[in-house]
């Protein structure tokens, strides 16, 4: 008999990122109307299956090397056999999702929008279900860090991954704020690359910090310049978080939550000023900020990566003569 919680491995742990990923792609492929919808159901199923995988490989029983991978079904028989008796729960919409997902791929029948919703309910309760049982996790809270391959995104998300685990919620938020600079940056720096716009390199911002650096304060007319500037940046951040197609109410969120970055013309150190809070920042608050730079960083990692496709295929095809 199986003992529980499972110990995973740090490529299990990885891995197991990449299917939290692609059930939230499959959350919002459930968005989309008819009937385009119905491509969740296949990332349903390619979620599950990994999961199923994953776990069987955990408890010894996985696919060997050169072998044929089971079906899900099958998978699904062999972990809850009397020999392992894993507690997958959801059976029956697990059932459901394999025979509308067949019937798609197989047979070109579409379902309907109430098919898919009911599928998207029970692979969320079966996700969250089973890996609380199984792995003592929250499917929800499971880090999306690995997949982030920014440098510098990632060393802030490992700051504030450090700065969690010391219950340091302030210094944490300061960490979420210098990653999604870096996230900003990074989008700007692919727009200007790919030809789109001459963009400033500190992320749409007026190039030009004017805050007095004289014990006697600013001038009235700098004074001027600095809340100009000051409006355009809130504009100019405002604009890159919708062209990188983030919604705006999470955005307002995390704005709320975090501080201000300023980044000073030809330096490459971020100078952060920290808010008059009304309220402390709670530990629900540091998740959710995390989860929206994370999810900020994929997404414009999924930009890059299709900007360089279309680059790819407009230079023609390759010449194999000579």
């Amino acid at each position: 008999m199986t003992s529980y919680p499972l110990i995973l491995s740090a490529s299990h742990l990885d891995r197991l990122a990449l299917i939290r990923f692609l059930h939230g792609l499959a959350n919002e492929q459930c968005k989309l109307p008819e009937p385009m919808n119905a491509v969740a159901l296949l990332s349903f199923h390619d979620a599950v299956d990994w999961y199923l995988q994953l776990l069987a490989e955990a408890v010894g029983v996985g696919a060997k090397p050169g072998k044929k991978s089971p079906y899900l079904h099958e998978t699904w028989a062999q972990l809850t056999h009397p020999d392992i008796s894993m507690p997958l729960s959801q059976d029956t919409g697990i059932g459901k999702l394999i025979t509308l997902r067949n019937n798609l791929k197989h047979q070109g029948i579409l379902p309907n929008t109430q098919e898919i919703d009911s599928i998207r309910a029970s692979i969320s309760e079966f996700f969250e279900q089973s890996s609380k049982t199984i792995l003592e996790l929250s499917f929800g809270q499971i880090s999306l860090s690995n997949l982030i391959r920014n440098k510098q995104v990632s060393a802030e998300m490992d700051g504030m991954d450090a700065a969690i685990t010391a219950g340091q919620s302030e210094t944490a938020t300061v960490h979420a704020a210098r990653a999604f600079y870096w996230v900003c940056d990074e989008f700007i720096q692919d727009a200007n690359t790919a030809g789109v716009g001459k963009f400033s390199a500190s992320g749409l911002r007026n190039p030009y910090e004017l805050r007095s650096r004289t014990p006697f304060g600013a001038d009235p007319f700098t004074k001027w310049m600095n809340e100009l500037t000051k409006r355009l940046d809130g504009q100019a951040e405002l604009m890159t978080v919708m062209a990188i197609g983030l919604e705006l109410k999470s955005y307002l969120r995390y704005r709320s939550l975090t501080p201000s970055v300023v980044r000073i013309w030809g330096s490459k150190q971020l100078d952060v000023f920290l808010p008059m809070r009304e309220s402390e920042i709670t530990s629900g608050d540091v998740d959710f900020c995390k989860g929206f730079v994370t999810q900020a960083a994929i997404r414009v990692q999924s930009l890059s990566a299709g900007k360089r496709a279309v680059s790819v295929r407009d230079e023609g095809p390759l010449d194999t003569k000579g």
